[in-house]
């Protein structure tokens, strides 16, 4: 209360299967393996948010504080259309891995770049996690490293905080 930002959570889990997650591992043991995560569609974040803000009107911006609030661009490119459609104007900070802001291509995905930051997105989280193939392969978290920089350019070209999640050494050392 009085504060302007609201961490929200819109699905189970990443699906990722990163070594070094508590979630993953807490999901393997309960399920026996990597199951899919259950999502709250974009209607359905719409209409939290929505919420949230007639509760707490004070409310300026969002923070979608799950691993991969992109994993599934079209609930992103949806959801983002409802806030430029109908929402309030809000701030958003998002987390995701590099790979969903690469197009099919392996490109910067400039699209869906410029629908989040046209929708309020003004920071986002990348796991990134290390520059280090071996430690990369040891975490189970494949990178385009090449793509990096040009992620992180273009985001700053359109005015979104690029914050670059790093773990130094691998849990093997």
């Amino acid at each position: 209360e009085g504060g302007d930002t609201v961490r929200l959570v819109t699905s189970s889990h990443c699906n990722r299967g990163c070594t070094f997650c508590s979630v993953t591992q807490w999901n393997k043991f309960a399920c026996g393996g990597i199951s899919k995560p259950a999502m709250l569609s974009a209607h359905q974040v719409w209409q939290l948010v929505t919420r949230v803000k007639q509760q707490l009107p004070t409310t300026k911006s969002y923070y979608m504080v799950e691993d991969d609030f992109i994993q599934d661009r079209t609930r992103v490119m949806d959801f983002f259309g409802l806030i430029k459609q109908f929402g309030p104007h809000l701030r958003f900070q998002v987390q995701t891995h590099t790979s969903h802001i690469l197009d099919k291509s392996g490109n910067v995905d400039m699209e869906l770049l410029k629908w989040m930051r046209d929708s309020g997105v003004e920071h986002i989280t990348l796991g990134v996690e290390n520059a280090c193939e071996h430690c990369l392969k040891s975490f189970n978290k494949p990178q385009r490293l090449d793509k990096v920089p040009e992620i992180i350019k273009a985001c700053k070209d359109l005015g979104i905080r690029p914050y670059i999640l790093i773990i130094l050494f691998p849990a093997s050392s």
